[in-house]
């Protein structure tokens, strides 16, 4: 067993994406991150979105996600002012590959402002010098989890990479994992299943500052990414970036873009990640 730190703290003049090359004997690694400071009012602003692509061997795409830290252990509409430490494990890591992290600055900076001064904090009291370095640290653990449950998370076997199905509970909290390589986990006895589709933004097709994309996999209490293409060209990355899109309405079968920055002039792909709890 060896555990990797892979960075301990994120700078806005660090240069992304941080790339990290991994292996194990066994594909039950885990990827973890860490809280390490309370944050003040003014970073709760400026929590960077941290988007983690994991890769094969062969360079291909493994999995995607995207850690929205302003929901970790806040709840900025109640006027919480700081985020405690915290660590969140992601499990499901192939055996061998590549992990790629950027963290995308500012994200929530619009939404969160409006919340705090909703809460009778003044703009001009939390939106100064932005903050250039947040305590944050992701570990890698190549450990090879023993299959079973309970607190010592098995009975002491491992469990090999070249299995089909293999379902454990690391942490005996009934939290369970699988290495099977459909996006289907099961958490808490409820299975969550995720869908990815790439779509592209028309330009022409903006109503104001809000995109309608349509999707059948989307259900009214759907859980939705937006994630980045490897393949944007510059020009088209700048645009996604100065667009600052985030989910704003979702109905059963469609979902609600809102571009707070400046709305894209130009086509722009992306990919719509769902994820669906169902009873």
């Amino acid at each position: 067993m060896a555990i990797f730190t892979i960075l301990d703290s994120i700078s806005r003049s660090d240069t992304f994406p941080i790339e990290f090359t991994f292996s194990a004997n066994y594909n039950c690694g885990t990827l973890s991150l860490e809280i390490d400071t309370p944050w003040s009012d003014q970073m709760l602003l400026e929590l960077p979105c941290i988007n983690v692509k994991i890769f094969k061997n062969d360079g291909t795409l493994f999995k995607t996600f995207d850690i929205n830290m302003v929901t970790v252990n806040t709840n900025l509409n109640k006027g919480f002012d700081t985020i405690k430490p915290y660590s969140i494990p992601f499990y499901n890591i192939p055996k061998s590959g590549k992990f790629k992290i950027t963290p995308v600055f500012d994200k929530y900076a619009i939404s969160a402002r409006n919340n705090l001064i909703e809460c009778g904090i003044e703009e001009g009291d939390i939106w100064t010098t932005p903050t250039e370095t947040f305590g944050v640290t992701i570990k890698y653990d190549n450990e090879n989890v023993s299959s079973g449950s309970g607190s010592e998370g098995g009975g002491g076997g491992e469990t090999p990479g070249s299995a089909d199905q293999v379902t454990f509970d690391p942490t005996g909290t009934g939290l369970f994992s699988t290495n099977v390589q459909d996006a289907i986990i099961e958490v808490l006895g409820k299975t969550t299943t995720q869908y990815s589709t790439d779509t592209t933004l028309i330009a022409a097709n903006w109503s104001g500052t809000q995109y309608t994309v349509s999707n059948s996999n989307i259900k009214l209490s759907s859980y939705i990414y937006i994630d980045i293409p490897d393949n944007l060209t510059q020009t088209q990355y700048n645009a996604v970036a100065s667009a600052n899109l985030a989910c704003v309405n979702q109905t059963a079968g469609s979902v609600t873009l809102e571009a707070f920055g400046d709305v894209p002039t130009i086509d722009l792909p992306i990919t719509i990640i769902v994820q669906n709890k169902n009873q």
